[in-house]
């Protein structure tokens, strides 16, 4: 199924769903996609045989994946990956460091996150353990197929009547993806996050100072027992104490060791965190964060 590179355009730009139809924030902003790069991403379907130049070589490569889950070993992986022919499956995982859970076992994408390069990338759409959407990304270079790492969200999400629409991810064609991020501190929670290739030639996140929640959502919670409040993200700023029953805000995290509140006068504050981004500032010690504050969310 493959769709006019404006409707695409629109599409991704307007909404974001993810595999079961659910909405999501859009990614975040990226620059306009370059004219080369319109027209991807492409979806594919699987166990069909696709023709692109995937390498810039100027020549076709025939393309054929089945991303049927083969579970060899109770282990779920892809079932095939050919390229003109030679089987590159199992340089898929052999070190790379990719790993598949529940794969989209009816499509996946041809994608060109650097329209300068002259490469496409073959971008294969997973589920997670728990939806956990990802998206991994792979490229030929005429020879051998290398792992670019993986973002989170899907490049197509698939409607509940079997059609498919633009996903999570944006591409600005210019080597950014525009997607997600899971914090890893304070609670279970998203931000909208750009991600770009490494040094290691992996994707990885762009660093915010600040992460915002997906859709801007706040989360209003209540102290259930006495804890630290700081005036500026910063140990050496003025620091109070909120009695248990207080309320706060909670609007940000720089998804470290601070975290940026609203207090009950709209007034901004930051709460402390230990080492691991788990635990609150009290003024008897670090404290759990689902022991300090009712309202936050914990799911896997």
């Amino acid at each position: 199924m493959k769709k006019s590179a404006s409707l695409l355009l629109v599409l991704a730009l307007t909404m974001t769903l993810s595999a079961c139809g659910t909405q999501r924030a859009a990614p975040a902003a990226s620059a306009s996609p370059s004219p080369s790069a319109a027209e991807y991403p492409q979806l594919e379907a699987s166990k069909t045989a696709v023709s692109a130049d995937l390498n810039g070589d100027g020549k076709a490569d025939e393309i054929y994946l089945d991303t049927a889950n083969a579970d060899p070993d109770g282990q779920p992986k892809i079932t095939a990956l050919k390229i003109n022919g030679t089987d590159y499956t199992a340089s898929l995982y052999d070190g790379t460091g990719f790993y598949s859970d529940s794969p989209d076992e009816s499509h996946w994408a041809l994608t060109d996150v650097d329209a300068s390069d002259g490469m496409l990338e073959i971008a294969i759409m997973d589920f997670g353990p728990s939806d956990d959407d990802v998206t991994g990304f792979f490229r030929y270079d005429g020879k051998s197929v290398t792992y670019l790492g993986s973002v989170s969200g899907l490049a197509f999400a698939q409607q509940a009547d079997g059609s498919c629409l633009p996903g999570d991810l944006s591409f600005d064609g210019a080597g950014t993806v525009g997607a997600y991020l899971r914090l890893s501190v304070l609670q279970t929670w998203f931000a909208a996050c750009d991600y770009r290739l490494g040094s290691d030639g992996k994707f990885a996140p762009v660093p915010q100072a600040l992460y915002y929640p997906l859709k801007n959502q706040t989360y209003p919670v209540k102290a259930l027992q006495d804890l630290t409040v700081y005036a500026e993200n910063d140990l050496g700023s003025a620091s109070s104490t909120l009695a248990a029953g207080g309320t706060l805000t909670v609007i940000a995290t720089d998804n470290a060791r601070w975290v940026l509140c609203k207090n009950a006068s709209g007034a901004d504050c930051w709460l402390h965190l230990s080492e691991d981004g788990q635990q609150i500032d009290t003024p008897s010690g670090a404290v759990y964060s689902g022991q300090v504050l009712d309202g936050l969310v914990f799911a896997d």
